[in-house]
């Protein structure tokens, strides 16, 4: 190779390692965990960034972790975070992992009797306080950093099979001691979609609006194309909460805290499998539309003027996208995997975009064999 040539190969190289590695340090996102499944050993395995996914680590350890597979994910800021995981076996209860420490220790929480079909979702509200959900309906909730994990009754409505559940959580200012100090009691909204539901049912949304002391069920309402299987929930606010059900790619949002919903739009046919909504009018999701081995969609949804706009990215069509994550219409976050025999493809993806969705970086994974299925970033909204 001549000289010439040899210094633009190397000038190149300096600037696409450069371009990519500030495009990682100039995301807001600097500190997260993704969660998935080693298809090869059956464990579930979380992994850990703190430059922005320039660098991600496998952190705990999975060996404690066999026959689980990694549902969830929710981090609360750099030290903390909670890990939501399934059970291979219908009669298991899963696990709840939390760490203090950044992820150096990954502590495993004690559930309650009861817990079956093994925890599906979490969410974190503060450093102390953390909601989840089993697959089969039983919803925990825990003040003290998950020292205790208390189940919280909904005598009143069944909850067949979770898929998402989010929680928003506000410091009601007449919490107070005598003093006049805010006591710092965080209230929950929390919204489950239950998958199950039907308008013959119990319609699929179930809404506490007041840390599980008061439940509800929310009605969604029918179009032609729509599966009464409310499959996904983002929550904006207490007010402003946006949803989706099973198989019609129909997509809801509530703007009065789930008094009423209202169908916005359908980009058809198949599950939207996470959304994050960062705005009242404004909301990334995916959804996978093709063969078992790829062809996942990035959507980028905002209302103006009455009017739906939807972009539509598809960076990668060896995978499908089962996560999400986001801050604003710049900066969001996917993670997914692909069933492709392709050698020379990771089972993972991470992949993130700091300009709308114009260009996609995939981010560098330490593991081959693992299906990511969810990811959560401090100062993200999800």
């Amino acid at each position: 190779m001549k000289r010439g040539n040899l210094f633009l190969v190397v000038l190149t190289v300096l600037l696409i390692t450069t371009y990519s590695n500030a495009s990682a340090a100039n995301s807001p996102l600097q500190v997260g965990w993704a969660i998935g499944h080693d298809v090869t050993s059956g464990t579930a395995v979380i992994l850990h960034t703190k430059n922005g996914g320039k660098k991600w680590v496998v952190q705990g350890d999975n060996a404690k972790w066999k026959g689980c597979n990694g549902n969830d994910i929710s981090a609360v800021d750099k030290h903390t975070a909670w890990a939501a995981l399934g059970s291979s076996t219908p009669d298991g209860s899963g696990k709840i992992l939390h760490t203090t420490n950044g992820g150096v220790t990954w502590i495993e929480q004690t559930l309650p009797e009861g817990v079956q079909g093994g925890i599906k979702n979490i969410k974190g509200l503060t450093h102390l306080e953390a909601w989840a959900a089993s697959l089969e309906g039983t919803v925990l909730h825990t003040t003290d950093g998950g020292e205790v994990w208390s189940i919280v009754e909904h005598p009143d409505f069944e909850i067949g099979r979770v898929n998402r559940m989010d929680a928003i959580g506000y410091r009601d200012v007449r919490d107070t001691d005598r003093s006049g100090k805010n006591t710092g009691k965080i209230h929950a909204n929390v919204w489950i979609a239950d998958e199950e539901g039907d308008d013959n049912g119990h319609l699929g949304m179930i809404h506490t609006l007041y840390n599980g002391d008061i439940w509800r069920q929310e009605y969604l309402p029918p179009t032609n194309n729509t599966y009464f299987m409310v499959h996904m929930v983002s929550a904006y606010s207490a007010r402003v909460v946006w949803a989706a059900t099973w198989g019609s790619g129909a997509l809801f949002r509530t703007l009065d805290g789930g008094e009423n919903w209202k169908i916005e739009t359908e980009v058809g046919p198949n599950d939207i499998d996470d959304m994050c909504a960062y705005g009242a009018d404004a909301l990334w999701f995916v959804q996978f539309q093709a063969s078992a081995s790829g062809a996942g969609h990035i959507y980028h949804l905002r209302l103006e003027d009455g009017e739906v706009e939807i972009d539509d990215f598809t960076p990668d069509l060896n995978y499908k996208y089962e996560g999400l994550t986001c801050v604003n219409d710049q900066v969001a976050v996917v993670v997914g995997n692909t069933s492709s025999n392709d050698p020379t493809l990771q089972r993972g993806i991470i992949s993130a975009t700091n300009d709308g969705g114009q260009t996609w970086e995939n981010q560098p994974l330490p593991v081959d064999d693992v299906y990511i299925w969810k990811v959560s970033f401090v100062g993200a909204r999800r």
